[in-house]
């Protein structure tokens, strides 16, 4: 009788802290959940300072040895001082180490240079379809996995509540 009972405890802790775990699991959903609602299902918008957009590009389309992380400073330099002019906008011999040369030309075409609204609209066009769903997938995820807590925290209280 006595080892009964202390398996009943061992039980009874065990499931208390499988509902603490739960209750956690559930606490960090909601949490990433509330995060995810609050997002629209667009992409970010694109920024408007010159700096950013530019930097944003880079990021995007700048060859490897450019976005090295012990390139940080050149590479920001670099866009400052590319961009001092006003307008601001990239010309292909001030930034030709960040991009690769011929694709350059090919986004700049005759001008040889980058104005900001080229930058941002080579941004919009070239950013995949998936990327702009990233944020209802997300929401979907949360979803699920809310359901699925959902269905466990039920078959938990069955079994400590019959």
């Amino acid at each position: 009788m006595q080892f009964r009972e202390t398996s009943l405890a061992a039980r009874h802790e065990k499931v208390d802290l499988m509902i603490r775990l739960t209750l956690l699991s559930l606490g960090a959903l909601v949490l990433c959940a509330s995060s995810a609602l609050g997002q629209s299902d667009k992409a970010p918008a694109t920024p408007r300072n010159a700096f950013v957009t530019a930097l944003s590009f880079v990021h995007q389309f700048g060859t490897p040895a450019a976005l090295a992380p012990g390139n940080d400073r050149q590479l920001k330099a670099t866009l400052q001082a590319a961009l001092s002019e006003k307008p601001p906008e990239l010309s292909g011999e001030e930034v030709g180490e960040v991009f690769d040369k011929a694709v350059f030309d090919r986004w700049a075409g005759t001008s040889k240079v980058l104005t900001m609204s080229r930058l941002e609209e080579l941004m919009q066009t070239s950013t995949p379809k998936s990327r702009e769903e990233i944020f209802g997938k997300v929401r979907e995820h949360a979803d699920l996995k809310r359901q699925t807590e959902s269905k466990r925290k039920s078959k938990i209280d069955d079994l400590t509540h019959p």
